[in-house]
């Protein structure tokens, strides 16, 4: 009779320290849950598909983002016919005063590179942080010169993107890559 009361305090126990994890993930872990600060209120969050987009969070619980307005990618009727996005955000990288991006964009089969100044006031509509505080560059040395022109030193891990392209062409077989 003694095993089975501690095999049942051992299991509640094991239960108790699920549940606890599991509610306060959204302020601890909030990477478990997709979801990436990159400060003032703007938020790498992990999406459709194989990248992740980013957004001015207004659904957000504890430390975890849950949506918001999208700022990359910004056409948002760019979408195939199973309404996935063609453009992801492949890495970001942020300091105090920027936060610096690249994204795949699977219409053009290449990068675009942004930077968004984040010294907008927190109550700024989002349509406004894309149209004045967000800079997109279509290659990377101009994007690179952008950055030293500003004082930013970039460490944005540039990936290979034959893993995405693999993803694509099981996900989506009408895509020619």
């Amino acid at each position: 009779m003694k095993f089975w009361k501690i095999l049942i305090s051992i299991i509640a126990f094991i239960a108790f320290a699920a549940i606890i994890m599991l509610f306060s993930s959204e302020w601890l872990f909030p990477e478990w849950n997709g979801s990436y600060s990159l400060g003032n209120g703007i938020y790498m969050m992990e999406w459709d598909g194989p990248g992740r987009i980013i957004v001015r969070g207004s659904n957000i619980h504890g430390r975890t983002c849950y949506g918001g307005s999208i700022i990359i990618p910004t056409n948002e009727d760019e979408c195939d016919s199973t309404g996935h996005f063609t453009e992801w955000v492949v890495d970001a990288t942020f300091d105090d005063k920027y936060i610096v991006a690249y994204s795949y964009n699977n219409i053009l089969k290449g990068y675009k590179y942004y930077i968004i100044n984040k010294s907008f006031a927190l109550n700024l509509p989002s349509e406004r942080i894309v149209n004045e505080y967000r800079e997109v560059f279509l290659s990377e040395d101009s994007f690179m010169q952008a950055c030293d022109l500003k004082g930013i030193k970039v460490n944005l891990n540039i990936k290979d993107i034959t893993e995405y392209k693999k993803w694509l062409s099981l996900e989506f077989p009408l895509n020619s890559n």
